[in-house]
């Protein structure tokens, strides 16, 4: 396991939290009890991709053909830009991201949600509406 406690980013260039190219079938990555607060503060003009605070990717789909493993316990987004949360960016069909499993508390303005790309994310990964 690889895990991540009580960790906070802030205002951050891009985004809080980047896992990619992570397979299922490798070590467990977790974050508990992290919060990721306003990110992408910085303007990037050429990047192409999801500007979300947490994002999942699979950059080199031949370094694993079954991205994932990855929990999520007691964390939370703070947004006052109306996105998504955690977005996954697996381009190719059929590599939808496995075994990512967990709740994720978004505090936004314009609501909690998730882009979970063409394919459908196995394992239970919520994002939910933070608690008033």
């Amino acid at each position: 396991i690889v895990e991540f406690i009580g960790c906070t980013s802030e205002n951050t260039g891009r985004e809080g939290a980047k896992v990619y190219d992570k397979s299922a079938g490798g070590v467990l990555v977790r974050f508990t009890r992290c919060r990721w607060k306003s990110p992408w503060t910085a303007r990037v003009p050429d990047h192409r991709g999801p500007r979300v605070p947490v994002l999942l990717e699979l950059r080199r789909p031949e370094l694993t053909e079954r991205p994932g493993g990855i929990e999520f316990d007691d964390c939370y987004v703070y947004d006052a830009v109306n996105r998504a949360a955690v977005a996954v960016a697996v381009e190719r069909p059929g590599h939808g991201v496995r075994n990512v499993r967990g709740v994720i508390r978004s505090h936004n303005p314009a609501g909690a949600r998730m882009e979970a790309g063409p394919s459908p994310v196995n394992g239970g990964l919520q994002v939910a509406p933070d608690r008033p």
